[in-house]
């Protein structure tokens, strides 16, 4: 083992956890990735605000029923809200209705990538015991055949 690799694993022994470097990168992609979701489900959510407001009102964010409504819903049954609204309200062409299935169908991804993402069991800075050595990142995500439990 070189010089410099024994300093490396000394400085990790000595390293609170949150404080490595890998650690905190990766830490900060998740949560970069997490918000910008975020951020994403909280538009559709305002714009379902914007679908159900009567035409000659303006937009009341903070409906109490509506808010209770949307309250239990989680990304998928939001993104199905919002484009089956967005449907509904808009008057689309042939051309129209294939973006907004894609669109659909990438949303989809993101809900299912994002399900995954943090549903997982995330092994970051680990190191080995034997030999000090950091272990690569890893993340286990176990899913059921559908319909098994």
């Amino acid at each position: 083992m070189s010089d410099d690799h024994e300093v490396e694993i000394h400085k990790r022994g000595s390293t609170p956890y949150h404080e490595l470097p890998d650690v905190m990168q990766l830490h900060r992609a998740i949560g970069g990735y997490v918000t910008v979701f975020s951020e994403l489900i909280s538009t559709m959510r305002t714009a379902i605000h914007a679908f159900l407001a009567p035409v000659d009102k303006p937009i009341v964010m903070g409906d109490d029923r509506l808010d209770i409504l949307l309250a239990t819903m989680t990304a998928k049954p939001m993104s199905d809200a919002f484009f089956g609204l967005a449907m509904h309200v808009a008057s689309l062409d042939a051309d129209e209705q294939r973006i907004l299935n894609a669109l659909r169908r990438d949303v989809a991804d993101q809900v299912a990538f994002r399900n995954d993402l943090l549903h997982s069991e995330w092994s970051v800075g680990w190191v080995d015991n034997e030999t000090g050595e950091p272990v690569a990142a890893s993340a286990l995500r176990i899913k059921t055949v559908e319909k098994v439990p």
